[in-house]
């Protein structure tokens, strides 16, 4: 919602499967799929494990567009 809302776009039309965070350091850190309860899992013990201050980076695609067409339905006669 707060990413939506910092768009600002429809929350619907973020991809959540895609959003990855990785630290700032280093800077060859691989980045890590945030979406679903293990990926954000892994976030916070990655901040509960450092030893100081850090910063995460928060990715992801730009948000899809909604779809303006209606719904095709073809009958046979």
């Amino acid at each position: 919602m707060k990413i939506s809302q910092a768009l600002p776009c429809p929350v619907l039309n973020i991809v959540e499967e895609k959003l990855m965070w990785k630290p700032q350091t280093p800077k060859n850190a691989m980045a890590l799929l945030l979406g679903g309860e293990t990926g954000f899992s892994a976030m916070v013990q990655f901040f509960w494990n450092a030893k100081k201050a850090c910063i995460v980076m928060v990715m992801m695609p730009p948000p899809t567009h909604p779809t303006n067409e209606k719904p095709v339905c073809l009958h046979a006669s």
